[in-house]
């Protein structure tokens, strides 16, 4: 009877907890800027899973801000949800912002990049979101754009 009394107690005050959890993004830094790898905004064009635990992810540069000149770039991430990867599908449009990581240009949801095409959508019309919700995609927004000013102004030509 114990034991069927604390299943019944565990179970009604179990939470639900992810392997990753995300803190604010810092206010971006020239040493920011310097440690990227790759900066851009691009569109996802294909998925290559590299292994179990990882996968890459390649884009089409709609703008770019720090790359190699290519009109494609790729970039490692894991597969989402609890593993800290970015949760993607194809045809979104992404600001990119990867870090050297293992010999690849890395991208991680608690990093700075960002899915543009569905914020912009849920902000350019009221879909449910509570105000508070809607706010936090508009500052999302408006942080990228002065990421993207900041890098233009102090990035080397």
């Amino acid at each position: 009877m114990k034991t069927v009394l604390l299943a019944i107690v565990l179970i009604c005050f179990a939470q639900q907890v992810e392997a990753c959890s995300c803190g604010p993004v810092s206010r971006i830094k020239q040493k920011d800027l310097v440690n990227a790898e790759l900066i851009f905004i691009g569109k996802l064009v294909r998925i290559d899973s590299l292994d179990l635990s990882d996968r890459r992810l390649v884009f089409e540069v709609i703008s770019a801000i720090k790359t190699n000149g290519a009109k494609q770039l790729s970039v490692v991430t894991g597969y989402g949800n609890g593993d800290c990867g970015l949760d993607v599908e194809l045809g979104q449009e992404w600001y990119i912002f990867a870090e050297p990581r293992e010999g690849n240009a890395r991208a991680m949801m608690c990093g700075r990049s960002f899915l543009m095409s569905q914020t912009t959508a849920l902000v350019g019309s009221y879909t449910g979101y509570d105000d508070a919700a809607m706010e936090a995609y508009s500052a999302q927004i408006r942080r990228v754009a002065l990421e993207i000013r900041y890098a233009k102004k102090h990035l080397p030509k």
